[in-house]
């Protein structure tokens, strides 16, 4: 079932449409001006290139954080990332906010079409999640506050995510903080570093007498914002636990007990 609403642009009639997958803007002739150049879901900061019309194809429900409709101004506002490429698949994603004029008398159709339409789009999950952010604002070219306050705030501002954000300030700081964090509080707990801050997570919660509810409760999620990210795909891992002494430590990724600085001391001639 397709729920269509009917909507205005100053005087140009816009058209909604949702069919449970997505969603068709049809009328917006300029929808560039509520492009925020500034507000990008990638990993580098770079000027836009020309972008292509986002309403050309339907919004995937992946992409949409939100719609509602504003009583006080009378408008409703959809607010989702929009692929700067349609045709490529990785191509970097950019905050769109759309707003339009609800028309005299419609403001309860309007209130249930956002509300049926985000229903679907956040079926079986939870809106308006908690997160813990932490970022390390040392690591890698020392970026990463600038790629959170950028890149990465805005998206979890549009979907409305309730936001504790924590600077990690020593080696070992998010170990502590994982380790003592209040599982019942926060839907996930992200990163906003290099492979470090989320090394440190893991060996915080594996340090926990609830671990595994720890882990699958809280989920780790990944901002790539250090030197080397090699830790920035969503995939199932397995973690290696490695006992030394009367220390247990759990790695992902590799492992290795020396080689590295054998290496450097090795080749130290050859800088």
């Amino acid at each position: 079932m397709v729920h269509i609403l009917k909507l205005t642009k100053v005087h140009q009639p816009i058209e909604l449409a949702y069919d449970g997958e997505g969603l068709r803007i049809d009328g917006d002739l300029n929808p560039r001006k509520k492009l925020k150049a500034e507000r990008t879901c990638c990993c580098v900061p770079m000027p836009p290139p020309a972008q292509e019309d986002p309403t050309l194809l339907p919004i995937p429900n992946l992409n949409i954080l939100n719609a509602f409709y504003n009583a006080k101004t009378n408008m409703v506002q959809i607010h989702a990332l929009i692929p700067r490429e349609q045709d490529k698949e990785d191509t970097p994603l950019d905050l769109y906010k759309f707003m339009y004029t609800v028309h005299d008398n419609k403001e309860d159709e309007a209130i249930e079409f956002c509300e049926s339409m985000m229903a679907e789009v956040y079926k079986g999950l939870k809106r308006e999640k908690s997160l813990k952010v932490l970022i390390n604002p040392f690591g890698g070219q020392g970026r990463a506050k600038e790629i959170y306050n950028s890149y990465v705030f805005p998206i979890f501002e549009s979907a409305k995510c309730k936001v504790d954000v924590q600077y990690t300030e020593f080696q070992g700081h998010a170990i502590k903080i994982a380790k003592d964090l209040d599982i019942e509080a926060f839907d996930a707990i992200v990163s906003v570093s290099g492979d470090g801050i989320p090394h440190e997570i893991i060996n915080g919660y594996m340090q926990r007498p609830d671990a595994t509810e720890a882990m699958n409760k809280v989920p780790l999620g990944v901002i790539p914002g250090g030197t080397g990210n090699a830790l920035s795909t969503n995939m199932a891992l397995d973690l290696c636990s490695v006992s030394f002494s009367d220390h247990r430590y759990f790695s992902f990724l590799s492992q290795n007990y020396g080689i590295t600085a054998y290496a450097d001391l090795g080749t130290e001639d050859l800088r």
